[in-house]
């Protein structure tokens, strides 16, 4: 879900001192707060609405039980 830098930070994983730094970004950068938030409540209201998982969920439905 998250984009690297579009809407916040990706760590690997067991790598504490890049999860530190990016919070230290994060905490110093309040307007990229609210842009990466923005950004994630936008892809998550798009992708993840009511309509898209009803048509997804009526796929697979179709694909086990043609009519």
């Amino acid at each position: 879900i998250v984009d690297d830098m579009k809407s916040g930070i990706l760590i690997r994983p067991k790598e504490i001192m890049e999860m530190v730094n990016a919070l230290k970004f994060l905490l110093n950068h309040k307007s990229v707060q609210r842009e990466y938030g923005n950004a994630l409540h936008e892809k998550v209201t798009q992708k993840f609405n009511l309509e898209n998982m009803i048509s997804s969920i009526l796929k697979v439905y179709e694909e086990i039980m043609p009519l």
